[in-house]
C-alpha cells in the first residue's frame, strides 16, 4: 500500500547565517524609526511598503533573492529574474495577532524575523475543496494532515512560501513583535507561449 502526497505546497525555512548582530540592530533601528499604520488586532504595518530598498537592507536583500532562487529551482520554476516588488515592517504586541490572509498580486512572499517570534500558521488550503468538512486537530503532527500547521520562528530567520497559502499570526507572547515581510514577483519573459508575459 502507498499513499502519495500529492501537490503539495512548499515552505522554505533557513537562518542566514551571514547576518552579523549589527546588521539586525541596524534593521530594528531602521524599524523602530518607521511611522507604522494600526491595524487594530492585527497590528501595524510601516506606511513605507518599499522598507526593503533601503540600502542598509541590501545584504538582507540580496539573500532574500537567492533564496528565492534556490526554493523556485527546487520546485522546477523557470523564470528570467525575481525582483521583491514590495515589503513593509510588522508589529504585533503582546495578546495581538495577525488574520489569516494571503499576498495578492505577488508570486511568492515571505518573512525575516529578527527575533524569537510567536508562531506564524499556515492553513490547509485543500480544505475549501471538500465538502464534508471533518473535524481535524490544529496540532502539528505533521504537515499533510491538519488544517493548522505553525512554525515557531528563530531570531534571523527567514521563511518562504507562495503567495497563494493563507496564513496569520495566533495570539502573540511577546512585546514589539518585529518582522519583515516581503513579495516577489518575477522579471523578464515569464510563462509559456499564450500565456507568456514580460515584467
Amino acid at each position: 500500500m502507498e499513499f502519495l502526497n500529492l501537490f503539495p505546497s512548499v515552505i522554505l525555512q533557513d537562518t542566514l547565517l551571514n547576518t552579523t548582530p549589527e546588521d539586525i540592530w541596524n534593521y530594528k533601528k531602521v524599524l523602530n524609526s518607521e511611522e507604522y499604520e494600526d491595524l487594530g488586532t492585527n497590528g501595524a504595518a510601516t506606511h513605507n511598503q518599499y522598507l526593503l530598498d533601503n540600502p542598509i537592507f541590501t545584504k538582507l536583500t540580496n539573500n532574500i533573492i537567492n533564496l528565492s532562487k534556490i526554493y523556485l529551482d527546487n520546485l522546477g520554476h523557470q523564470y528570467s529574474g525575481l525582483k521583491i516588488s514590495n515589503s513593509w515592517g510588522n508589529i504585533v504586541n503582546s495578546n495581538g495577532s495577525i488574520h489569516n490572509h494571503r499576498h495578492a498580486n505577488s508570486y511568492i512572499s515571505g518573512v525575516y524575523y529578527l527575533e524569537d517570534s510567536s508562531k506564524i500558521s499556515f492553513v490547509n488550503q485543500l480544505l475549501e475543496k471538500f465538502t464534508f468538512h471533518a473535524h481535524k486537530t490544529t496540532d502539528n503532527i505533521d504537515p499533510v494532515h491538519h488544517s493548522l500547521y505553525h512554525i515557531t520562528p528563530s531570531p534571523n530567520s527567514i521563511i518562504i512560501f507562495p503567495s497563494y497559502l493563507y496564513h496569520g499570526v495566533f495570539q502573540s507572547n511577546q512585546t514589539n513583535r518585529l518582522s519583515i515581510a516581503f513579495n516577489i514577483v518575477p522579471t523578464g519573459d515569464f510563462g509559456v507561449n499564450t500565456g507568456k508575459i514580460n515584467i
